[in-house]
């Protein structure tokens, strides 16, 4: 199993959030929202709420982060069946190996996303969202976006002339199509007053993913999605500084154009 450090850096730092009533919701329903959840996974705390629409039926769904340890959570998605109850529909597995990530949810769309923020302090940070979409009856991961940006100063004469390197690439990945784009931005910055030298350097790249890919929220991890796509030609690599897609380990993976 390939370690998570590889997709995320090790160091974490969580956002507590109280548990109060949802807005439009009665303190009543947060109260029973609570009791489920309380019931379904002892020992774990609510530290994280959305609620909206999953389906095309007119009640909410509520959907928790849930953290059993500082470097343990999980998604779970309740929603009020018939008598009023509600009713644990979806979860997902244990997400370990955190770091020092932070986790957010948000329902939007008819969609739950998971966004996951790392930062390498003063020069980096990355941000990946996965999307979920109810597709007979269960909230199935129909795609993912993975930023990374950094700046750099790559040379004697860059550090000598104050050259900072900025970048951005994007990972851009949709199950359903089966397509992946790649994409990467480059510029330069004069650090005295921030202002861009020279040209902005742009590409993208469409490739097809010749793997199929299925996790369904209950079958989902960072881990388990890693192992699904670590080793998928159009997947495992990102475009360089010279605009040429590489992969992050030629042992493991040999993407193609």
């Amino acid at each position: 199993m390939k370690k998570l450090h590889r997709l995320f850096p090790i160091w974490i730092r969580w956002i507590a959030v109280c548990w109060l009533p949802l807005p439009g919701l009665a303190s009543p329903t947060a109260h029973d929202v609570a009791v489920s959840i309380s019931n379904a996974f002892p020992g774990e705390s609510i530290i994280e709420k959305t609620s909206g629409i999953l389906d095309d039926g007119e009640e909410p769904y509520i959907a928790v982060l849930l953290a059993k340890t500082s470097n343990e959570a999980r998604i779970a998605v309740t929603h009020q069946n018939g008598s009023g109850k509600f009713t644990i529909t979806g979860k997902s597995l244990p997400l370990t190996e955190l770091g020092r990530s932070i986790l957010r949810i948000k329902i939007s769309n008819k969609s739950l996303y998971l966004s996951v923020f790392n930062s390498g302090g003063c020069c980096s940070r990355s941000t990946t969202n996965y999307q979920f979409k109810k597709i007979s009856g269960e909230l199935w991961l129909i795609g993912t976006e993975a930023v990374y940006e950094s700046i750099e100063m790559q040379t004697q004469s860059d550090i000598n002339q104050g050259i900072i390197h900025h970048f951005r690439t994007k990972k851009s990945i949709n199950f359903i199509t089966n397509r992946v784009i790649h994409s990467r931005k480059s510029w330069d910055t004069d650090p005295t007053n921030s202002q861009k030298i020279g040209k902005t350097k742009h590409t993208e790249l469409e490739l097809h993913i010749k793997k199929q890919v299925h996790l369904k929220l209950d079958t989902f991890s960072l881990v388990e999605y890693e192992n699904a796509t670590w080793d998928e030609s159009s997947l495992c690599g990102t475009l360089d500084e010279h605009m040429k897609y590489r992969a992050f380990d030629p042992g493991v993976c040999k993407p193609t154009q």
